[in-house]
C-alpha cells in the first residue's frame, strides 16, 4: 500500500486549516467595545469582557473564543502568573464575588463569599496568592481597602482573606519580585475625563513587609491604573490636556515617556506581558496593542464566531431584594430582584419562578385580590408606568407554578406612576402619580382623583377603612409634616402634625383611631409620636384634670334665674361612620391630640 509523502499531508493538513479558519473569518461579528483588556503573561493571549461574558483572543487579534456563558456580569480578568487560569469578577452569586476558572475553558470555582463588592486585582508572581479590593470593612467610608488571601488548591476551600492596608487605595499590581505593590490612591470615576484636583487620583508604592507608603505622582494631576514593567520602570494613565494618556515613568522620577496622544478619549485598562514589551490597552470602541521595542501602536479587531455549546439546564441565584409583597391567602410571596419579578411559595426550600424578564427594569409588586395577579411599576415604556403580570398558561392561574405570563399596563393616565399602594378593601389604587403628586383610582381603572400636588415624593398609608390616607410630603421650605386627606377626594388635605421638624412615616392603628408617626421636634433624633384622631378618644392630660378641679366662676347675673321647662331627654344619635377601623365619622374634622411615646433609656 502506497503511502503519500509527509509533505503532501502536512500541506492538506495546512490548508484544511487555513479554509476553515477563512470560514469562520467570513461569518463572525466584529466585536464592538470589548472592555478591560488583560494581556497573558507570555504576550500572547487576551482575556476581556465582551457583552458580560469574559472571552479570550490572540494578541495579534481574530477570532474570540467565549470562555464564561453565565446571565450574570462578568469583568476584570486576571492571569495566573503561569497562564494556566484566570481570575475574574462576577455577580453570578448575586453579589460581586471571585472567581477563578482554567484559562481552556471549564467550570469555574468560587473564591470569595460577600454581600458586597470584591474586585480582583492582581496575582503574586509566585502565584500563591491575590490581592483584591473590597468594601467589606469600613464600606461607609469613600474608597475601598485592599484585601491578600492564598489561592487555594484544587479541592480545597479558600481561607478568609486578611486585610492589607487601612488606607483605601484600588489596582494594585505586584512587582516582579512580589516585595511591593504599585496601588492607585483617590481618583475620580474614568467616565469623568479632565478633572483636576484635590481628588485626583495619585500612583503610590506600598511595600509589603514594612507597610510603607511613597507617593510616585504628583498630586493635582490625574494618574490611574498602574502596572509594572520592570522592577524599576512601570506604566499609567495620566491626564494630558483633559485626556488620559500612556505614559512610561520610573519609580526614582528620572525618566518619563508619554507613548500616545489620542485626541478624543481616554487611554483606560493597560496591561504588560512579563516581558515588559507587549502592552494592551482600551480607548474608544476598542483594543489597541504596543510593542515596546518598535513603538508600533495598532487597533485589534476581535471577532465573535459562536458561542459555548450549550450544557443543560442552569439554576439562576437571585439575592438582595429590593421589595416584596405576600399573597392574601399567605401561601406566594413576589418580590422584586436585580430587576426581575420572582413569585414562590413561602414554605423553605422551593425555588421561585421569574414571571418576568424584560430587559427594562421591575418592581414594587402588589398581590391584587384573589391572588393571581400582580401590580407592579417597570420602566419598559421608557419611564415608571404602572402594569399587571398574570399567568396565561392554561390550566394553570398560580404565578409560582406557570410557565407562560401575560403583561398589561395597568389603565389610567399616560403619565409617570410608581410606589403603588392597595387599599384594605381592595377596591382603590393609591400612587405617586408624575413627580410629588397623590393620586387614586378604582381597581377597574375608573373614578381617577388627584389628592394632593406636590413637587417632592409622599410617603403614604391607607387607613383600615379605606376611607383616609395619611402622608407625610416636603413643604417649601423643605420640612416634612404628616397630613390626611379622605380617599374619595372630597376633603382638602388637613395638617396633622404643623411642626418646624421633620415628621414622616406615619401608621394607623388597627381601629384607625390613632396615628402613629417619626418626629424629630426633640432635636435628639427621631422619636415616636402618636395622636388620636376623634376628640371623645382623647385621654386626658394633667392640665385637663387639674382645670376640671378648678372650674371658671360664673359671672354674676342680674335678673335670677329661671327654671328651664322640662322636657324629654335627647335621644342619642349613631355616629355617621360606625364601621368597624373607621378613624373619623363623615361630620368630624380632626382634632388631633398629639403625645410622645417614652422611649427606653
Amino acid at each position: 500500500m502506497l503511502r503519500p509523502p509527509l509533505t503532501r499531508l502536512l500541506w492538506i493538513l495546512l490548508l484544511s486549516q487555513f479554509y476553515l479558519a477563512a470560514s469562520i473569518s467570513s461569518a463572525a461579528e466584529p466585536m464592538l467595545w470589548p472592555f478591560q483588556p488583560e494581556v497573558s503573561p507570555d504576550g500572547a493571549t487576551v482575556a476581556f469582557t465582551w457583552e458580560g461574558s469574559l472571552w479570550t483572543a490572540s494578541s495579534d487579534g481574530g477570532v474570540a473564543r467565549r470562555l464564561t456563558d453565565h446571565p450574570a456580569w462578568e469583568s476584570l480578568p486576571r492571569w495566573s502568573s503561569d497562564g494556566e487560569s484566570i481570575v475574574f469578577a462576577s455577580a453570578r452569586g448575586g453579589s460581586s464575588d471571585l472567581w477563578q476558572i482554567p484559562a481552556q475553558g471549564g467550570r469555574a470555582r468560587r473564591l470569595t463569599w460577600w454581600s458586597g463588592t470584591d474586585l480582583p486585582c492582581d496575582l503574586s508572581p509566585d502565584g500563591s496568592e491575590l490581592i483584591f479590593s473590597s468594601d467589606r470593612i469600613d464600606g461607609w467610608k469613600k474608597g475601598a481597602r485592599l484585601y491578600r488571601m492564598a489561592i487555594p488548591p484544587a479541592g480545597s476551600p479558600p481561607e478568609e482573606p486578611t486585610r492589607l492596608t487601612l488606607a483605601a487605595s484600588s489596582s494594585a499590581r505586584y512587582s516582579p519580585d512580589g516585595q511591593q505593590l504599585l496601588t492607585q490612591r483617590e481618583g475620580t470615576d474614568w467616565t469623568r475625563q479632565g478633572y483636576r484636583g484635590s481628588q485626583s487620583g495619585q500612583i503610590w508604592l506600598y511595600h509589603l513587609e514594612s507597610g510603607d507608603w511613597r507617593p510616585l505622582t504628583p498630586a493635582g494631576i490625574p494618574h490611574s491604573s498602574p502596572v509594572w514593567i520592570d522592577q524599576q520602570r512601570f506604566l499609567m494613565v495620566e491626564d494630558i490636556d483633559g485626556r488620559g494618556q500612556l505614559v512610561e515613568r520610573d519609580i526614582d522620577h528620572r525618566n518619563r515617556r508619554v507613548w500616545t496622544s489620542f485626541e478624543h478619549d481616554s487611554v483606560r485598562f493597560p496591561s504588560v506581558s512579563d516581558d515588559g514589551n507587549i502592552v494592551i490597552f482600551e480607548q474608544g470602541f476598542h483594543c489597541w496593542k504596543l510593542n515596546r521595542s518598535s513603538g508600533q501602536i495598532v487597533p485589534l479587531e476581535f471577532l465573535a464566531a459562536e458561542d459555548l455549546p450549550d450544557t443543560g439546564v442552569e439554576d439562576l441565584n437571585f439575592s438582595s431584594a429590593t421589595s416584596a409583597s405576600l399573597s392574601p391567602d399567605g401561601k406566594q410571596v413576589a418580590f422584586g430582584c436585580q430587576g426581575d419579578l420572582l413569585v414562590r411559595r413561602t414554605e423553605k426550600g422551593l425555588p421561585a419562578n421569574r414571571v418576568d424578564a424584560h430587559p427594562a427594569r421591575d418592581d414594587d409588586p402588589v398581590w391584587l385580590p384573589g391572588g393571581k395577579k400582580l401590580l407592579f411599576v417597570s420602566r419598559r415604556s421608557g419611564t415608571e408606568d404602572l402594569y399587571t403580570v398574570r399567568s396565561s398558561e392554561a390550566g394553570e392561574p398560580r404565578l409560582d407554578r406557570c410557565l407562560t405570563t401575560e403583561v398589561k399596563r395597568f389603565p389610567g393616565p399616560e403619565v409617570r406612576r410608581r410606589s403603588p399602594g392597595l387599599s384594605p378593601d381592595g377596591q382603590q389604587i393609591a400612587f405617586l402619580h408624575g413627580d410629588g403628586d397623590l393620586a387614586v383610582q378604582d381597581l377597574d381603572g375608573g373614578h381617577f382623583r388627584l389628592l394632593h400636588s406636590g413637587w417632592a415624593p409622599v410617603e403614604f398609608r391607607w387607613s383600615p377603612d379605606s376611607q383616609w390616607i395619611a402622608y407625610s410630603t416636603l413643604d417649601q421650605d423643605f420640612n416634612r409634616d404628616v397630613w390626611l386627606v379622605r380617599s374619595d377626594g372630597t376633603m382638602f388635605p388637613f395638617n396633622l402634625s404643623a411642626n418646624p421638624r421633620p415628621d414622616l412615616n406615619p401608621a394607623w392603628s388597627p381601629d384607625g383611631r390613632k396615628l402613629c408617626f417619626v418626629s424629630q421636634r426633640d432635636e435628639e433624633g427621631g422619636d415616636l409620636w402618636w395622636l388620636w384622631l376623634r376628640k371623645e378618644d382623647f385621654q386626658q392630660t394633667r392640665e385637663d384634670r387639674i382645670l376640671d378641679d378648678d372650674p371658671p366662676e360664673e359671672p354674676p347675673s342680674a335678673a335670677p334665674k329661671k327654671n328651664p321647662p322640662k322636657s324629654d331627654p335627647p335621644k342619642s344619635e349613631e355616629p355617621k361612620s360606625s364601621a368597624p377601623g373607621s378613624a373619623l365619622a363623615d361630620d368630624d374634622k380632626p382634632d388631633p391630640r398629639l403625645q410622645n411615646l417614652p422611649r427606653s433609656r
